[in-house]
């Protein structure tokens, strides 16, 4: 079981040339300008930025009608990116040959804001959000990525949540599959005056390609933009993350591969992680070309993961039938 809360406060100014709208928002004039801490920003800016780089647009995430971000990670180049439970749920992603094994050598950001367990600590990403929730990926390689905070010895990864739309609009998608799978997001914004709101949420589960194994999750995010002038704007965002899943790090032996390659004698193992978290990001244009931006964050994380023994002799009754009820409990209330 782990506990840990976070709570940091990110200062920057730039040259507004630095911290450039998304594509979309360049294209798309129904768009509200957010404050926001971006790795790239634009394509364009990759001439700006030490090292390399690639933009996935919204293009790459939806058009390939991807199922996990592992496929969507894996069309930028130098990217090793290895699957754990078949849902992405725990993506392992390593740079230019760098370890892939819990991404402990990238920074991963929304929206410029690390959200692993422990950035400045243990860096493994135990927790990481859906697919769905982002408008477009930055993936940042070499010694510009310095800039952005720790851990990014292998590089930096920004996930850029949609802008808050200018006119009230509403997004409803349901994907379906084998296996259970099932896959559902409602999205809806607009702004009024000098205020924008954008709320989204979703459900998603499969049971996974062995016995004994599946995952249920349900997430949702809430922002609201607030124009303060003609030289100040805020945003504030919130959001909620909901897991339960019954998955193993054991495999099988040889025997039991041969009798029956889809079983996983390891029923009682289960995680059950809570997420809650909240950032405000503030937006000054001070004189040209200079931009202050300042993000303040807080989350707390809370994780059981019960994880049976492989030797029936080193595993206490007692502790089985703990995790076997905290799973039964648990299952159903996502």
């Amino acid at each position: 079981m782990l506990r840990p809360g976070f709570l940091s406060l990110l200062t920057s100014v730039l040259g507004s040339s630095l911290l450039a709208q998304t594509p979309d928002t360049l294209r798309d004039t129904s768009a509200v300008r957010l404050p926001a801490v971006e790795v790239i920003g634009t394509v364009e800016g990759l001439t700006r930025v030490p090292g390399s780089g690639v933009v996935l647009s919204r293009s790459a995430l939806r058009d390939a009608r991807p199922v996990t971000l592992t496929e969507v990670l894996r069309k930028a180049p130098g990217l090793n990116v290895r699957d754990e439970e078949g849902l992405g749920l725990r993506p392992n992603i390593g740079i230019r040959g760098l370890s892939p094994t819990r991404s402990t050598t990238v920074l991963l950001l929304e929206d410029g804001i690390p959200f692993t367990l422990a950035p400045y600590g243990d860096n493994a990403s135990y927790y990481h959000p859906s697919l769905e929730r982002f408008d477009r990926i930055e993936v940042l390689k070499g010694s510009g990525q310095i800039l952005f905070g720790p851990r990014t010895i292998g590089g930096v990864i920004n996930y850029v949540t949609p802008a808050i739309p200018a006119r009230p609009t509403g997004h409803v998608e349901l994907t379906g599959g084998g296996r259970g799978y099932v896959s559902g997001r409602v999205r809806f914004g607009g702004s009024w005056g000098g205020a924008g709101l954008l709320v989204d949420v979703g459900r998603k589960q499969a049971d996974g390609a062995r016995e004994n194994v599946g995952s249920r999750l349900l997430d949702g995010t809430i922002k609201t933009s607030l124009a303060i002038g003609e030289r100040h704007s805020l945003v504030l965002k919130g959001g909620l993350h909901r897991e339960r899943s019954r998955v193993t790090y054991s495999g099988l032996t040889e025997s039991e591969w041969m009798t029956n390659p889809y079983q996983n004698p390891f029923r009682n193992d289960s995680m059950l992680l809570d997420r809650v978290g909240f950032a405000a990001t503030h937006r000054a244009d001070l004189a040209r070309p200079l931009t202050l931006t300042t993000a303040a964050y807080a989350y707390g994380i809370t994780r059981h993961w019960w994880r049976q023994s492989s030797s029936s002799a080193a595993w206490p009754p007692s502790a089985a039938r703990s995790s076997r009820q905290a799973w039964r409990t648990a299952w159903p209330s996502v």
